[in-house]
Order: structure tokens, then sequence, then C-alpha cells
């Protein structure tokens, strides 16, 4: 199961492997990417978050 914790750590912990900073990331609309405490994350990290727009059939 996916939550903000996980997502969290594992972009603090992309953030100590690079040898560059990382400056955006773009995600999916899942919960863990929407919540509060991931935007303050990003904020805190100076990382700017880009969320990809739905997709919708087309039939």
């Amino acid at each position: 199961m996916e939550n903000s914790a996980k997502a969290i750590t594992f972009l603090a912990a992309a953030q100590k492997a690079f040898r560059f900073r990382i400056t955006h990331v773009s995600t999916d609309r899942g919960s863990c990417f929407i919540a509060d405490d991931f935007e303050r994350a990003c904020a805190k990290l100076k990382v700017t978050r880009r969320v990809t727009k739905a997709l919708h059939a087309m039939n």
C-alpha cells in the first residue's frame, strides 16, 4: 500500500543519493502524492511538484 510517508522517505533518500539536486518531481494523482504532508516535504526540500493530468478513455 502506498502512503505519503513512504513517498517522502523515498524523495529524501533520492535527494541524498544523487550528486545533483532534484528540482522537480512529476507524479500521478495518487493519494500519497496529493497529500498535504507530501506537498510540505517537497516545499521543505525545495522540489517543485508537478501533477499529471488524469487520462480519459477516448471511445
